[in-house]
């Protein structure tokens, strides 16, 4: 899913870096045991421009 995103141009952090889908993947199976939120963010036209996943404490 992350992948098709990507290729529409939609930008994907994970914790403030500019990640590949697969490195979200990857980030979030060795961080198992902590909750990770995707935040969506939109342009003033409301169409999705970011995927940014914090970490929830």
């Amino acid at each position: 899913m992350l992948r098709h995103y990507q290729k529409d141009g939609i930008k994907i952090f994970f914790e403030d870096h500019l990640s590949s889908p697969q490195e979200v993947v990857r980030m979030m199976m060795v961080h198992d045991d902590e909750v990770f939120m995707p935040d969506y963010v939109m342009d003033k036209h409301d169409r999705l421009v970011q995927i940014r996943f914090d970490q929830v404490v």
